[in-house]
């Protein structure tokens, strides 16, 4: 747990979510503590690459949501 008492999610859910975000895999590991190897070999699990999608959907909706929201007023 962190300071603020939540859980810390995982370096594989952070990468997940990198990945999502368009950030290149050796950008990725530096910033999560592991190697450019390891987040290469992740990204490569058809689990990951699902979670990967699901996040970008995520993230997508959202900002579609947020546009919607601003061209209402």
């Amino acid at each position: 747990m962190d300071a603020d008492g939540r859980e810390e999610l995982s370096p594989k859910i952070r990468a997940v979510v990198l990945l999502a975000m368009g950030r290149r895999t050796e950008e990725i590991g530096p910033v999560i503590g592991v190697s450019g190897r390891t987040v290469r070999r992740w990204r490569q699990e058809p689990e990951v690459r699902a979670d990967v999608r699901r996040v970008r959907r995520r993230l997508l909706d959202g900002a579609v949501t947020s546009v919607r929201a601003g061209s209402v007023r």
